[in-house]
């Protein structure tokens, strides 16, 4: 297959396209008003063409010539294009197919508004406009034609330089997936990640309505979700809620959030709940490592492909429900295997299906899956917080995020917050990736600089994602970048690595003006401007500026620079008004005035320096450089990390909301001389302190079995407090699995020769509605549930009843026992209940949640009939209710609903 990169331009009585093999230098071809010669070359054997946004122009303006358009027709095509039309609906192309086949280098840059000329910037290339008008009524000159020619080969080489830069993470990759399934390569490469994903895993567009009907997985478990916050993701099943609402539509809407103040025993932190992720941060804050605290930041592997197969939420389009399992599975098999090449093909595939879920012009879409993933994930990731928030009483969070959280804790409950994370991973079957931090300097949730004990560090953000250099997609002051890195974890001051930096792009800042504006203006001479207005033959009004300057109207596209020289003034952007939007005071909303005559706007580009040189032929040298501009503006962008904005501030002060969790004391203290003394005992002496203090220990009994009524304790409850008791004496226990035996084994730290080993026979399990490996993955639960209760002596009703719901084999048989036909005596039942509800403490959440719920059936059965019981209801709710009281209302409540 022979590939070509290509570009064309178009004007009333003449069109031109150029040619080149990228792999060769200086071959271009040119075609100008030649249909016949253009399908020629078209039709050569096994050839493909690519540019950047042809799918969107060039490739339909060529069809109309291949069809035998004339100048006119492929100018009216052109024009209608241009004036915001999809190219295909254009009469003289509809239903017809493009004989060629065609890849677009700006698929899949994540910035869809990117242009050519602003990755000729990027790429440290001239930026280059035609000097020749696009408008010009009649053929062109020669000159013109030849300056045309040679602006086209331009941005044809500029495109080879892309392709180059995207070929073997993006073109390479795909070519090498559809190798791997057998899609034809030419057809694979005119195809985006996601259409791409979509053939590879057979995926057929089907007509949803369920986007809405979200379910919480069996896996995370309500009671460590804040009411608040489950009450924010169940809104998505009111359908009275417009989607509008909810979500969010049209530009700048970002749907309904969540702001909370999420506190701990030990600090707190801003957290903001939205439909797409948690976000949450301690604002402009420098955190260090000491003798007694180290900073852990723990980031989920592969969250959105995992969290796709762990709870079920792959796209229902597929043909074959586990082909997205079995395309993650042969990835990893190629990573595991060492074949990078494949492994990183397939990923760009992986990665891209979730997305592609969202997208209801894809073959793969499934908003309900896509929508449950990111709750789910949310929800998760809450209720790892909330878990290590009560367990761990030293626990302060930097950072929060959908993936992964930072957060700094005593050395003293590190194993803690591994267990705690280690029982997570189990239960979500999610991996953690931990790192360990000295420092943390963070300005925002998506700004901060980790250094790590080795010295190395990883950055997060736009504030210093340059550091190391640009790339085609941005490469604008690199040079802040650097000297905020260099400061903060260096301490070299800015000034000393903007003074030493000698490569002038690492200054340059490529600005754009969109296309709302009539054009870009540079201010000559005239840096503090004086404007006169007055009108031309129409009546519109015009602006004139005094003899003290001019300004020169410039490219839309631009690389500028701050200069010493104060003849360059500031860069502008002008347009026409011809309304006024304006909120009203009154409703709220925005409404447009019309304004008549239209008026000449003016603003100033973004960080526009004072002085601006305009540099798009790359002329000038560092030494024209204004580096004191440079230098404040780094200044200015380190303080942002080191001294909160008053506006975000305000914003923190406003969050009404406050989610308080405190940790529950688990911890085992023992006085230092019981310690030393403790620490000298050989490891039977060791293992029956631990054993007591365990019994000493305010641990409660999480699970609940309500077939048999009785309450057990469940690993969660167990390990936490054991590890603590294990790492204050001296000890550690280590379990282990094979084909025959759960094996535990106890050490003894201080000696670690003595060992003792506590063992249980494996056995395979048969539990309906599970798989094999959901079945093997319940038997080591409880397993290491077993051998912990083993080794701590801890004595309950038999645990594995929990799993079944069925009375136990008590009788040393293997035929069941038989239970009384008798009822349980008031006695029996009481204490059953007292252990159940403690009916001395307040109405739990769960509760009053029933509750509320019950009272709106009510309401909606018969609001005439039971609007005064709904009200005192209510009333009751407000007024507070105990577990008992709770528990009589929801009985009452219950008998209604079934009347």
């Amino acid at each position: 297959m022979t590939t070509y990169i290509y570009d064309i331009e178009v004007f009333s009585d003449d069109w031109v396209v150029v040619f080149r093999n990228p792999d060769a230098e200086n071959n271009h071809i040119v075609i100008h008003n030649d249909n016949y010669r253009l399908r020629a070359f078209l039709e050569q054997p096994d050839i493909i063409i690519g540019g950047f946004n042809n799918k969107h122009y060039d490739d339909y303006i060529v069809l109309t010539m291949l069809l035998g358009g004339s100048n006119i027709e492929v100018k009216k095509h052109n024009d209608w294009i241009i004036g915001g039309n999809d190219p295909w609906t254009f009469s003289f192309v509809q239903y017809k197919k493009k004989p060629f086949y065609s890849f677009d280098l700006k698929d899949d840059i994540a910035d869809p508004g990117i242009s050519l000329k602003a990755i000729e910037g990027n790429l440290k290339l001239p930026i280059v406009e035609s000097s020749v008008p696009f408008d010009i009524d009649r053929k062109l000159t020669p000159e013109e034609l030849e300056e045309v020619i040679w602006y086209c080969k331009y941005d044809v080489d500029s495109t080879v330089e892309l392709y180059k830069a995207r070929k073997e993470d993006y073109i390479d990759a795909k070519a090498l997936v559809a190798e791997m399934y057998d899609v034809p390569i030419r057809e694979a490469l005119g195809l985006t990640n996601a259409k791409l994903s979509a053939r590879v895993l057979n995926a057929k567009a089907v007509k949803r309505d369920d986007e809405r009907d979200y379910k919480i997985p069996d896996n995370i478990d309500v009671k460590y979700i804040p009411e608040v916050v489950l009450n924010f993701f169940m809104q998505i099943r009111d359908k009275s809620i417009p989607d509008a609402k909810l979500f969010g539509a049209g530009k700048g809407s970002k749907g309904m959030t969540l702001d909370l103040i999420l506190k701990t025993s030990y600090g707190s932190c801003p957290v903001t709940y939205a439909w797409g992720g948690v976000h949450g941060a301690k604002p402009c804050v420098t955190v260090e490592e000491t003798e007694n605290r180290v900073i852990i930041n723990q980031d989920v592997g592969s969250l959105y492909p995992n969290s796709m197969i762990n709870f079920g939420y792959c796209s229902r389009s597929m043909e074959d429900p586990n082909a997205y399992v079995k395309l993650v599975k042969k990835r990893l098999g190629y990573k595991h295997a060492g074949d990078k090449k494949r492994a990183n093909a397939l990923k760009l595939v992986v990665n891209t299906v979730y997305g592609a879920m969202l997208n209801l012009y894809n073959a793969l879409a499934d908003r309900w899956a896509g929508r449950s993933v990111c709750i789910s994930n949310q929800l998760a990731m809450t209720m790892l917080i909330v878990q290590l928030a009560e367990q761990c009483e030293t626990i302060d969070f930097i950072n929060i995020n959908t993936d992964g959280i930072m957060f700094t804790i005593d050395k003293s409950e590190v194993e803690l917050s591994e267990m705690i994370v280690a029982t997570w991973c189990e239960i979500t079957k999610f991996e953690m990736e931990r790192d360990d931090f000295k420092k943390v300097i963070q300005k925002d949730v998506n700004n901060y600089i980790g250094i790590t004990p080795d010295g190395s560090f990883k950055t997060k953000g736009g504030y210093v994602s340059l550091y190391k250099g640009g790339s085609f997609k941005t490469n604008s002051l690199q040079i802040i970048d650097k000297a905020i890195v260099d400061y903060l974890v260096h301490g070299i001051p800015a000034e000393q690595t903007i003074n030493a930096c000698e490569d002038i792009f690492a200054f340059q800042q490529i600005v754009k003006t969109g296309g709302t504006y009539e054009g870009s203006y540079h201010y000559i001479d005239n840096y503090n401007h004086v404007k006169t207005i007055y009108e031309d033959a129409w009546g519109y009004p015009l602006i004139r500026d005094e003899i003290k300057g001019y300004k020169v109207p410039i490219q839309k596209v631009n690389r500028i620079y701050a200069v010493k020289n104060p003849k360059y003034g500031q860069i502008v952007k002008g347009k026409w008004l011809t309304e006024k939007r304006k909120k009203n005071k009154e409703t709220g909303k925005m409404e447009s005035t019309p304004v008549d005559p239209p008026q000449w706007s003016e603003s100033i580009i973004p960080e526009c320096p004072v002085h601006a040189f305009v540099d798009n032929e790359n002329v000038l040298t560092v030494d024209d450089l204004d580096k004191d501009y440079y230098i404040e503006m780094a200044k200015g962008r380190i303080d942002k990390y080191l001294n909160i904005d008053p506006k975000v501030k305000k914003k923190i002060e406003k969050i009404k909301e406050e989610v308080v969790i405190m940790a529950t004391k688990k911890e085992i203290n023992v006085s230092d001389q019981d310690m030393i003394e403790i620490r000298k005992m050989n490891i039977y002496g060791k293992l029956a302190v631990a054993r007591g203090k365990f019994l000493d220990a305010p641990v409660k009994k999480s699970g609940v079995n309500r077939f048999a009524e009785y309450k057990y304790f469940e690993l969660a409850d167990i390990v936490p407090v054991a590890t603590s008791i294990f790492n204050n004496i001296g000890l550690v226990f280590l379990i282990s699995f094979d084909n025959e035996n759960a094996k535990g084994t106890l050490v003894n730290i201080d000696n670690p020769d003595e060992v003792i080993e506590f063992t249980s026979p494996m056995r395979d399990l048969e539990v309906k509605g599970m798989n094999a490996v959901q079945a093997l993955g319940g038997v080591e639960t409880y397993q290491r549930r077993y051998l912990y209760m083993a080794c701590l002596d801890i004595v309950e009703a038999d645990a594995f009843d929990a799993t079944q719901g069925k009375p136990s084999m008590e009788n040393g048989t293997s035929e069941p026992v038989q239970k009384s036909n008798r009822p349980a005596t008031p006695e029996q039942r009481q204490e059953v209940k007292k252990d159940l509800i403690n009916e001395g403490g307040d109405a739990t959440a769960t509760q009053i949640k029933a509750i509320k719920n019950g009272l709106k059936k009510l309401r909606e059965k018969d609001a005439d009939k039971y609007e005064s019981y709904v009200t005192d209801g209510v009333k009751k709710i407000k007024a507070g209710l105990k577990k008992t009281e709770a528990e009589e209302l929801l009985i009452e409540i219950g008998k209604k609903v079934e009347e």
